[in-house]
């Protein structure tokens, strides 16, 4: 991956990143079963339904209905808040395993008291547990995952509801795909929320995690960026049809310019839906024909598309379907093509005059995408101007380039797949 350019600011905006939010009532919540969002919530978890909803509840969702923020009070939100103690502290018993999604025991909690992920159930070994997020554990790690309810004691939490996203309904792309977590240092460094520079709020927080797992996300940076449930690497993963790829932006530490992008896709493992950044993935089989996009690449190996990619159903003869991103921001297809390399060749007339290809896909698997360039803004030129033959160093070579002639100086240098 290109080295990116890095910039700081004195200005902090804070931990939420402005987004055009698509906002429903959220009617159904204390019903047995609701669906809401691309989510189920079960009402038979407890009783003071009252103390659930100590605000009005909206689903706040972004670009997707499987995207939303959890439909929590305002004071929950990501964590559910405990009255008894006044704070989102729950203690626990002593010796407190936490599991991980498969049931497999990670360690025991060396604290007194866990925060609790908001609305997350799951049943293990025949009992209720429910998300830890975040827990020091005796193995010196910092993990999330699940604990037994019963160990929790001011619970069980009887207010809160049990979420879980769902099945789309429209079966299974066809490739299969092995969580292998990505390459951290890939993404170091960099935020995804625009003008952080303090901990947290990190790109690599969605890759592989310490001790060699990784999180299933119920919604994206932006609209909580929650886990849902933590799974060991080498899992398989299903994406779903019938759900858009999304992406999130990229950020240097209190930066305010978008330098790279994160794509994530939803799916399932083992029937937990949820969302797993692409770059976290490695195509275990592809029968149809292109390449998987796997765990590296400047934007994580996405599919066709930025923010509302395709995913066409299956073609009903054995012509396949070629979608093709430009740089423009337009999605072109489908095309009818016969093959992967057919459905390349495709590209460059499709986006002729739209301002080069960014991405192609033929029947859901990436084909192509366009790699990072150097790009710099002179402060007398109107566009930038893509620096050719860098790799490296691209705010040196951008200042280079603006110091000659009349270009008037470096104005900004940025790494980018299209002219910014």
């Amino acid at each position: 991956m290109a080295p990116r350019t890095r910039k700081t600011s004195a200005n902090h905006s804070g931990m939420t990143r402005a987004l055009g939010w698509a906002t429903s009532l959220a009617a159904g919540f204390v019903f047995a079963g609701a669906s809401l969002c691309g989510c189920t919530v079960a009402a038979d978890d407890g009783g003071d339904d009252s103390a659930a909803v100590d605000d009005a509840v909206l689903a706040e969702c972004d670009r997707s209905p499987y995207n939303c923020k959890l439909p929590a009070a305002h004071k929950d939100r990501n964590r559910i808040f405990n009255y008894a103690t006044n704070s989102y502290d729950w203690p626990i018993s002593a010796n407190t395993a936490l599991l991980d999604g498969l049931g497999n025991e990670r360690g025991h909690v060396a604290e007194s008291s866990v925060r609790i992920n908001y609305g997350l159930r799951k049943h293990l070994h025949g009992v209720n547990h429910v998300y830890a997020f975040a827990a020091k554990l005796d193995t010196k790690l910092m993990a999330s995952g699940w604990i037994k309810e019963s160990a929790v004691k001011d619970g069980p939490i009887t207010r809160m509801k049990t979420v879980a996203l769902t099945d789309p309904g429209h079966g299974d792309y066809e490739t299969v795909w092995t969580v292998t977590g990505g390459n951290n240092a890939e993404y170091e460094g960099l935020k995804v929320v625009k003008d952080w520079s303090d901990g947290g709020c990190n790109a690599t927080d969605y890759l592989v995690r310490p001790g060699g797992f990784f999180n299933l996300l119920y919604n994206l940076p932006g609209s909580g960026g929650v886990a849902i449930d933590t799974f060991p690497l080498g899992v398989t993963f299903r994406r779903a049809k019938g759900v858009n790829q999304l992406d999130i932006n990229l950020y240097n530490p209190g930066g305010t310019h978008v330098v790279d992008k994160m794509y994530f896709v939803y799916g399932h493992v083992g029937g937990r839906y949820g969302w797993v950044a692409k770059a976290a993935l490695t195509a275990a089989s592809d029968p149809g024909g292109g390449s998987g996009g796997g765990s590296g690449g400047s934007s994580g190996g996405g599919a066709a598309g930025s923010g509302g990619d395709p995913t066409p159903p299956p073609p009903a003869d054995p012509t396949g379907q070629c979608y093709v991103r430009c740089c423009d921001g337009s999605l072109q297809g489908p095309i009818a093509t016969t093959s992967a390399s057919a459905c390349h060749d495709a590209s460059q007339g499709a986006c002729e005059a739209k301002g080069h290809v960014k991405r192609s896909e033929f029947n859901g698997a990436q084909v192509w995408e366009r790699p990072n360039a150097c790009w710099a803004k002179c402060f007398n030129r109107a566009a930038y101007h893509e620096v050719t033959g860098v790799t490296q160093d691209c705010t040196q070579h951008a200042k280079e380039y603006c110091a000659v002639s009349d270009r008037g100086g470096l104005q900004d240098a940025a790494w980018s797949q299209c002219q910014p």
